[in-house]
């Protein structure tokens, strides 16, 4: 390896892109690194700490999400004397507009497909000793085995080698990265930190998070997305604002697109619904559909007429995710999933056409010398839900 053995320096670039699921991933969010523990010299949760402050050390803060069942927990480390809440939702909401670097620790007993699935980049913490390497085989073949099913080749795992002077660790990550050469591993292993001894930490005191109870290495991943994807604006905002030199010269305001024409249902049209809380996620295959919660704590979809397609794809992925989405916002109920979806249309008589079809129907209208306003077509009994 002609890497040296304790740079971090660019461990960020390197395996923080991720493959993507589906789709690629919005450019802002970044998804969780997941960190497979293996064999480890002495307690493991020293050696997890340990990787987790040092990437802390030269990224910032980072929150460490430990996937343990009913006890599953996370911490901030390198939190800058930043006060937490101790509630489990509100943690996640604070956490994920102070950092957008996420680690998410599972044990080598995890279910490989679904850590691949979560198409997270994977670092597996690791000793140096035989024992430890051959478990390190084991684990690089499930997950090679898991790529290789779902069709994702080629994908990187990184090596933390703890406890070992820099030599020996060198040693053994060749060792790992010919043995997966000569067997023509689908994936790629390389070491990206290696570690002697532990050093102090700088962490908060861990929180229970049951909201992760019972979830594999790809929901847990999912959850971690949609917490940070509701605060990648003000989390943007934040440090856009902290960057601007002093002097800098106020902004002008941005010019509002004309009431009568808006492009689409985010230029405005969640305003036709005052009695919706809006829900700051999206559906990825369907990003042009809103989301709004009632007092009731159901789940409103909103989409024009053109967007009716979209508008099943949202569904179809609010009710598949709904235990997540309940999660990651308070304004949902936990429970059997609670959707309504609406369409938007310009022009009543398309309502025709739509009529029994389990979605309510709103025309909007323009009222000369007021905004444009919403006028309902139908209701939850005439539309076939009730």
């Amino acid at each position: 390896m002609t890497r040296a053995a304790d740079d971090f320096d660019h461990l960020a670039g390197a395996y923080l892109s991720g493959a993507s699921r589906g789709a690629p991933r919005a450019a802002a969010v970044r998804v969780p690194t997941i960190l497979v523990v293996g064999n480890v010299p002495t307690l493991a949760g020293i050696w997890i700490a340990h990787y987790v402050d040092q990437r802390a050390r030269n990224e910032g803060p980072v929150a460490l999400v430990r996937l343990d069942g009913a006890a599953s927990r996370g911490e901030l480390f390198r939190a800058q004397g930043r006060a937490l809440p101790s509630d489990a939702t509100a943690w996640m909401d604070r956490v994920s507009a102070v950092t957008r670097t996420w680690v998410l620790c599972v044990d080598s007993h995890a279910s490989a497909p679904s850590v691949v699935a979560s198409g997270c980049p994977v670092v597996l913490l690791s000793g140096v000793d035989e024992a430890a390497l051959a478990a390190a085989r084991r684990t690089l073949e499930g997950i090679d085995e898991a790529a290789r099913a779902s069709g994702m080749a080629h994908s990187t795992v990184g090596l933390a080698l703890v406890g070992a002077a820099p030599e020996i660790a060198r040693e053994a990550a060749e060792k790992l990265v010919s043995w997966s050469r000569e067997r023509g591993s689908s994936i790629k292993v390389a070491l990206v930190m290696n570690t002697q001894r532990v050093d102090r930490v700088e962490s908060t005191a861990p929180i229970p998070l049951p909201a992760f109870s019972g979830l594999d290495a790809a929901s847990a991943a999912e959850l971690i997305e949609l917490a940070v994807g509701s605060s990648v604006s003000r989390f943007d905002a934040h440090h856009a604002s902290a960057a601007a030199p002093a002097t800098a010269p106020p902004r002008a305001a941005p010019v509002p697109a004309p009431p009568s024409a808006p492009a689409s249902p985010a230029a405005g049209a969640l305003g036709l619904f005052p009695e919706f809380t809006a829900i700051p996620f999206e559906c990825p295959d369907a990003p042009e559909v809103l989301l709004g919660a009632d007092a009731n704590g159901g789940l409103h979809l909103i989409a024009r007429v053109q967007q009716a397609t979209a508008l099943r794809t949202a569904r179809a992925w609010a009710n598949g995710n709904w235990r997540l989405l309940c999660a990651a916002n308070n304004a949902l109920t936990k429970g059997d999933p609670l959707i309504v979806e609406h369409i938007l249309l310009e022009d009543a008589r398309e309502a025709v056409a739509l009529h029994k079809s389990s979605v309510l129907l709103h025309a909007i209208v323009t009222v000369p010398g007021a905004a444009r306003m919403r006028v309902d077509l139908n209701d939850e009994r005439s539309a076939g839900i009730a």
